[in-house]
């Protein structure tokens, strides 16, 4: 419920844009070198890939994995564990 989460008359009164992932799971800040992504495909472009959120989740989550393992991609305030 937004009234849990947010300062809803801060919101309003400096006119923050709030969106709701599909994904759920906690507050994200957004910046100006955020990157939203959305793939539109069939739901058997990847094979294997069952078109719900948490196979969704984890197969992007992979993607990304891979990528932050290319020299100079992964951001300076990222947690490695």
């Amino acid at each position: 419920k937004p009234a849990e989460l947010l300062k809803i008359e801060s919101v309003l009164c400096d006119q923050i844009p709030v969106v709701r992932r599909f994904t759920g799971r906690g507050t994200v800040v957004v910046d100006p070198n955020t990157i939203f992504v959305t793939f539109i495909c069939n739901k058997d472009a990847v094979a294997g890939l069952q078109p719900y959120p948490q196979p969704i989740m984890s197969w992007t989550s992979a993607l990304n994995m891979a990528y932050l393992k290319l020299p100079g991609r992964a951001p300076e305030y990222r947690l490695v564990c």
